[in-house]
């Protein structure tokens, strides 16, 4: 059984009174439930504009955790510019920009870890290759059909290398493939520099190694399914449900928790790890990151023509503008977050040995948009921290 999103008829168009979570600006308090504010300009698609000026729901609260400095941040990304140099020697501008991605992402989303960490180093090499891989995937509306059919071969290439490569121990060296891949050769150099020192150095990787690399073959399926699907119809994106579906996989939220989990150290007894409301509460995480992601990085996607875009998907059947599409995404993010931080309250009371995995959790929501606010390829945006209010009981507004 998988919990699903729910369906979007039910969830409402906007963020007004009663809707959605009451935001405020101004002195927070410490237990504050938070958002983030920003604003992406204007974009235009179809002869028609959205103004991006949104606040995305974090699933923490103020004073939860200290997010790194930029200047920490900015140390990680120079650690792992430095190390990409050997896997990528020339000067390519996307490995630059890629790493940047990876470590930055690294440093917010595990806040609780020192970005000086070796372990923090590792993983964002491991996160960069990460990007490289996902940035393959996506199809391209141009390109001719036997062109996909070869990406789609290469896909299926790479990913059993690097599958093999974090299920031994001691992989090949180098790696290689057959077939080529965008930026191949420095994704897999990178990923299997991440998989031999998880391997000899990551506390806790033994025995949440399975665990990480059925997480890390939902990832890569995905892709090979939305790939597959595009060669077979040449229709991109199918219908809302399944691009739902495959989303909430191709976002690796799960490989991203089991990383938090690994790096905090706050393992998942094996009882719980199959639990309905565990799966319910990291797809919820996933999906408040996901959906808040396609309105951020919507006019990234407009202007590389990349369509996995729900914004995009709801626009294109013809039944929203590009502005209410756009809010509508926005409102199921404030959804899908407040209930991440529902789900946790829940499942800390009957597990109270969940507080250190769930925090880890929902603290990825937080950095991973404070990532976005920090990359290039995302921006420019203006960021501000926002409170939610809650009733006197203690509860949010009603979604």
């Amino acid at each position: 059984m998988n919990a699903r999103l729910a369906p979007l008829s039910q969830i409402p168009q906007g963020s007004k009174e009663g809707n959605g979570p009451a935001f405020f600006d101004g002195e927070l308090t410490p237990g504050t439930p938070i958002a983030l504010h920003f604003d992406a300009g204007t974009v235009a698609m179809n002869g028609q504009e959205a103004v991006l000026d949104y606040t995305a729901v974090c699933a923490t609260y103020f004073g939860e955790s200290a997010m790194p400095h930029p200047a920490a941040v900015e140390e990680l990304v120079s650690a792992c510019q430095a190390e990409m140099q050997v896997f990528s020697p020339e000067d390519d501008r996307y490995v630059a920009a890629a790493s940047r991605m990876g470590a930055a992402w690294t440093a917010y989303a595990f806040p609780d870890v020192s970005p000086t960490s070796p372990l923090m180093a590792t993983t964002a090499l491991l996160n960069t290759g990460l990007f490289m891989h996902d940035d393959g995937v996506d199809p391209d509306p141009r390109a001719a059909p036997e062109s996909v059919f070869e990406r789609l071969r290469s896909l299926e290439e790479i990913d059993q290398v690097i599958l093999d490569m974090f299920r031994d121990d001691r992989p090949p060296d180098p790696v290689s493939t057959a077939r080529p891949y965008p930026h191949g050769a420095a994704l897999l150099g990178c990923l299997r520099e991440a998989a031999v020192r998880y391997a000899a150095h990551m506390p806790g990787w033994q025995s949440r190694k399975q665990v990480f690399v059925e997480s890390l073959k939902e990832y890569l399926d995905a892709g090979e399914w939305a790939l597959r699907e595009y060669a077979e119809t040449r229709v991109w994106p199918p219908d809302v449900n399944t691009f739902l579906f495959q989303r909430e996989f191709e976002g690796a939220g799960n490989l991203a928790y089991e990383q938090a989990a690994l790096l905090n150290a706050v393992d998942l007894p094996p009882s719980l790890q199959n639990l309905l409301e565990i799966k319910r509460f990291r797809q919820a995480a996933t999906y408040a990151v996901l959906l808040g992601h396609d309105v951020m990085g919507l006019a990234k996607d407009i202007r590389n023509g990349n369509p996995s875009n729900l914004v995009m998907v709801l626009h294109q059947e013809g039944s929203l503008t590009l502005q209410e599409a756009c809010d509508k995404v926005m409102a199921m993010q404030h959804h899908e977050a407040m209930e991440t931080m529902r789900l946790a309250k829940a499942l800390c009371r009957r597990h109270p040995d969940l507080t250190g995995y769930t925090r880890a959790v929902r603290l990825t929501v937080e950095g991973t948009f404070r990532a976005y606010a920090f990359a290039a390829r995302y921006g420019p945006h203006g960021l501000r921290i926002r409170g939610i209010r809650t009733s006197p009981a203690g509860h949010t507004h009603a979604l």
